[in-house]
């Protein structure tokens, strides 16, 4: 089972997405909590416990890389209530649980409640691994998405740009892990020097990973988005345009980073005048979220004012 779970989880780790749902997950999750059950009442190995968390964790991380968020978080919890009592809340295992539930919750928009839990795990890690362990500089980044989205930003940004420093001492700055803070970094940075870093990162990604990688695309996104925030939008159509074609062969129109990106195309090209077109995308947009995530979801109802917004734009025009 476990090796199953493999496949489905890490196989292109740490590649995030995949582009269509494994069926076997469906059949997996009903065995994997019957192992954690099982693993929770009997008087089983230390050793055994952990392994049955790791089993938990690479089905979570794939129900959730595959857009099933619901799915993942019910898991997710589900995992975490039942191996607790036998590994602690600040063993290494739980830590990456607990994570990936904070980093569900932020994709179904429930934002004060990721912080809140991100916040949590992000000073079980400092304590528990110290600093400047990888899953502490892991859970700075995840706690910076919800701080942003909620306003704070400089405390979001400071984060990140920890999580980028710590990997790059580590690990050097061209490892996956370095790239994706890095990249991470530049979507939410207003800083000239942090803006001006894109074109190098974007250049290294192609190099280090490939052009087609997952990493390589999502720098490519946030450099475009960056510099349509930074109002240089004819700088960034040529990256949205690549990040998006891309997306789309590798993930399908609907999944949640593909929708992301057609947004930030159709931003783009609103603010090049080009409004017909830039409408055609914000509706796929607000359909594909309204269909993924739910009429209500903070991105879906974004996606439907910024609609509205254009479509205003192009009555006045």
């Amino acid at each position: 089972m476990r090796n199953g779970i493999q496949v489905a989880a890490s196989e292109d780790c740490p590649v995030t997405g995949v582009q269509h749902q494994d069926p076997r997950l469906n059949l997996l999750a009903p065995h994997v909590i019957a192992l954690l059950r099982r693993t929770a009442n009997w008087a089983t190995s230390q050793s055994t416990v952990e392994t049955a968390a790791d089993c938990a964790l690479r089905l979570v991380t794939a129900v959730h890389r595959a857009g099933d968020y619901d799915s993942a978080l019910s898991l997710g919890n589900d995992a975490v209530e039942l191996l607790k009592p036998r590994l602690g809340e600040d063993s290494v295992s739980l830590l990456r649980l607990r994570q990936r539930v904070g980093r569900t919750l932020f994709r179904l928009g429930r934002f004060e409640e990721a912080k809140a839990l991100l916040r949590q795990v992000l000073d079980d890690c400092e304590a528990t691994l110290g600093p400047e362990a990888p899953d502490t500089l892991a859970a700075c980044n995840r706690l910076a998405g919800p701080l942003v989205v909620l306003g704070q930003r400089p405390d979001g940004v400071s984060l990140i740009r920890r999580a980028a420093q710590g990997y790059t001492q580590a690990l050097g700055p061209v490892h996956p892990l370095t790239l994706m803070a890095r990249s991470a970094l530049l979507e939410v940075s207003t800083q000239l020097t942090d803006i001006e870093a894109g074109a190098d990162l974007v250049t290294e990604c192609h190099r280090e990973v490939g052009e087609d990688h997952t990493i390589t695309l999502g720098a490519e996104l946030n450099y475009a988005f960056t510099l349509h925030r930074a109002g240089r939008p004819e700088e960034a159509l040529p990256y949205i345009q690549s990040a998006f074609t891309k997306f789309v062969r590798r993930f399908g129109a609907v999944f949640p980073i593909t929708l992301n990106a057609r947004q930030t195309l159709g931003a783009i090209l609103h603010a090049l005048s080009q409004n017909t077109e830039a409408i055609e995308h914000l509706k796929e947009v607000t359909e594909g979220r309204t269909r993924v995530l739910g009429p209500n979801h903070p991105w879906t109802l974004s996606a439907n004012e910024l609609l509205k917004q254009y479509g205003g734009s192009q009555q006045v025009s």
